[in-house]
């Protein structure tokens, strides 16, 4: 008998956070896993693959230009 299991969509606040890249790897030619860190992520919550952010990537020593 199959258990089917029901899917909770959950949505979090719209928050922006400033971090810093921590460290870059290559993974294959077209793919990089970005690792990063900072205070902003203090209550950071990701409950499965399936959640997603948005990065923005400013020069090193600019000031971010963030959406309003």
């Amino acid at each position: 008998m199959a258990v089917l299991h029901e899917v909770e969509r959950v949505r979090h606040e719209v928050r922006l956070r400033t971090l810093e890249v921590a460290k870059v790897n290559n993974l294959t030619p077209r793919m990089i896993r970005v690792t990063f860190t900072g205070p902003d992520l203090e209550g950071f919550v990701s409950l499965g693959p399936a959640d997603h952010i948005k990065v923005f990537f400013s020069p090193a020593g600019a000031e971010p230009v963030l959406p309003a």
